[in-house]
């Protein structure tokens, strides 16, 4: 029997759906047991090999990082194939979905994400470290299309100071630095400020400065420094980007240099975050006490108790994981809005609800603005203090055991939150964590398609809990987890199946992180998917049907392409996932089929004849 590849998570993260992919890694969205979305990386060691130290430079510079706009971890969990590292789950997909979607975006919107990346670049580089690999799909979006800076794993650190010169050729090669492409030593800050203009480039025109599919010819473009300036760029636009894209390195502009640019200082644009050093420090010597409460009460245990695990700071724990996890939760809804969500009793298991409330009010209304004052027992080594029983344990949701990828089926973005019995609880037992609440969602079994979502009989499910005493031993949970795996497939023999769908799968909402999307004026799923087909079959592109998507054959670019009902507008739209090639070559795709099935130009700012309109007109 297979051993199941996510034990390590189990009791800790529901996974979901895959949503991305790389050469040694995906990535899964995740819930944790809180009831926050996650997104967790995983990458097999053994496919890593010789970029294995790369991995842990990457998990080394994250722990160092505490910035609004770069992507966040909150614990990597090593094992003895896989590591795990789980991170900011950003609902808005990458920058460049966006960029595909938007075509390129308004002068406005480009210096406004501009601002929030160089805001980024500019504390990275203040923190000793050069990224190296700045492009639209290493930069994501959250909810509010705020950018969320990740993959750190080309980074280098500038031993020296910011002009610390460096000799490794890496990242991609549109937007490499003409002097990585000569083989020159090279000063890593002034690198990254070369990719940012590709980058802004990128933005404002929706394409490369410089781009060709012969790799020589790319390289002499870059090295050259030609490039075409758009009717539609101001000057300030043009100035900035001559402000970068100079292809000798010390005529470059540095990044906080940038930032007091009359450019992006038009328009009385939103201020950015200002992060020190020693706002870090403190951040870590002085730990939330509206989160410390409310993890505390929720445990059973003191608040020191606590505070003396988790501000050692040690990513593997998955104390700190749900301390940081409500940390972010409290930094976006307010401390009022969070400590509500803390109290509400609707949230907790039942039986837990008063007991929680009651210590909650006493201690958030005994003062509202207390910090921990730091003590030597914080950084004391956990030696002679409370054995690992006596700390936090949250919930109990289970790991689904196969990876939804592995017949090729994505899995529907649902939670369902396994909530424990009433035993009367002891100061020393663990007490879940408050969760949001959830709609009861019809639970997908491993083995069942996505497609099966909507069954309408369903054999009721176990009780997956672990026992109120504390954390199974890892025999132990391996010896439930068969037995477990065994009733799952009892239940799935005797559950009723009803035929594949013949509806395409529903979107809840297209108003936010929804930048993969686009909308058509259809509600005929049929019909939309065959206009497809036919674009694609135009461009020469082979592609194979699986229900309502269609994968793409080539090997150069693969992407898919799924019809998809929106909920919110009720009508058809249209999904799209690049999988892996180069990402112009794909977005040259997609324009040429969004044009192909809308009936106009995807450049045309004029709305199409009545009779070229097509039932895939889009609305994006």
């Amino acid at each position: 029997m297979r051993e199941n590849e996510f034990a390590a998570l189990e009791g800790f993260y529901i996974l979901h759906e895959t949503i991305g992919r790389g050469g040694f890694a995906k990535v899964k969205k995740a819930t944790h047991t809180s009831g926050v979305r996650v997104a967790i990386k995983i990458l097999d060691k053994a496919t890593l090999g010789e970029d294995l130290p790369r991995v842990h430079r990457e998990i080394e510079t994250l722990k160092s990082l505490d910035h609004p706009h770069v992507c966040k971890m909150f614990q990597v969990v090593d094992t003895p194939t896989k590591i795990f590292i789980v991170m900011e789950y950003c609902r808005g997909g990458e920058l460049f979905d966006y960029i595909v979607q938007k075509d390129r975006l308004t002068e406005d919107e480009a210096r406004r994400i501009f601002r929030q990346i160089a805001s980024a670049i500019a504390y990275v580089h203040s923190r000793g470290i050069a990224h190296r690999d700045l492009k639209p799909e290493n930069i994501l979006l959250d909810a509010d299309n705020n950018v969320k800076l990740i993959d750190f794993g080309l980074c280098a650190s500038l031993k020296t100071g910011p002009n610390s010169e460096l000799e490794t050729c890496c990242g991609s090669p549109a937007y490499a630095a003409p002097e990585l492409i000569r083989g020159q030593r090279y000063v890593g800050t002034l690198a990254d400020v070369w990719s940012l203009g590709v980058l802004l480039y990128a933005l404002l025109c929706g394409s490369l400065p410089f781009d060709d599919p012969t790799l020589g010819i790319l390289y002499r473009k870059i090295q050259n420094g030609k490039y075409d300036e758009p009717r539609w760029l101001s000057e300030g636009s043009k100035n900035i980007l001559r402000c970068m894209l100079q292809t000798s390195p010390e005529f470059r502009l540095p990044v906080d240099q940038l930032l007091n640019h009359t450019w992006c200082q038009e328009g009385k644009p939103e201020p950015l975050p200002v992060v020190c050093d020693a706002d870090s420090h403190v951040a870590k010597l002085i730990l939330d006490i509206d989160v410390l409460r409310l993890m505390a009460a929720n445990a059973g245990v003191s608040v020191h108790a606590l505070d003396k695990i988790i501000s050692q700071f040690d990513y593997s724990t998955y104390e700190l994981a749900t301390y940081l996890v409500l940390l972010q939760q409290k930094e976006l809804l307010g401390v009022r809005n969070f400590r509500m969500w803390g109290m509400n009793t609707d949230r907790v298991p039942p039986g837990f609800g008063n007991r929680v409330q009651k210590s909650l009010e006493s201690e958030f209304l005994e003062c509202d603005n207390e910090l921990l004052s730091t003590t030597p027992a914080r950084h004391a080594s956990m030696e002679g203090g409370l054995d690992d029983t006596d700390l936090l344990t949250i919930g109990s949701p289970k790991v689904k055991e196969q990876d939804p990828d592995d017949n090729d089926k994505e899995n529907v973005d649902s939670v369902d939150f396994i909530r424990p019995k009433n035993p009367s609880p002891k100061k020393s037992q663990r007490i879940p964590i408050p969760m949001p609440e959830t709609p009861k969602s019809k639970y997908l079994s491993p083995t069942r398609s996505a497609e099966c979502v909507t069954d309408s009989m369903r054999t009721p499910k176990r009780n997956t809990n672990f026992s109120p005493g504390g954390l199974q031993s890892p025999a132990r949970r391996k010896v439930l987890g068969s037995l477990e795996r065994g009733l799952d497939k009892v239940r799935n023999m005797l559950t009723p199946r009803t035929n594949k769908l013949k509806k395409p799968r529903s979107l809840a909402t297209h108003s936010r992180g929804a930048n993969n999307v686009s909308t058509t004026d259809s509600t005929d799923a049929e019909s939309v998917i065959a206009e497809l087909k036919a674009s694609l079959s135009r461009i020469g592109m082979d592609c194979s049907q699986k229900g309502y998507r269609l994968i793409s054959k080539s090997s150069s670019v693969k992407f898919e392409l799924e019809v998809v009902y929106i909920d919110e507008l009720k009508v058809i739209g249209i999904r799209r996932k690049r999988v892996r090639g180069d990402s112009w070559a794909y977005k040259r795709i997609m324009d040429q089929v969004l044009a192909l099935t809308a009936g106009v130009s995807t450049h045309s700012q004029q709305p199409p004849t009545p009779h070229t309109k097509t039932p895939l007109q889009t609305m994006v």
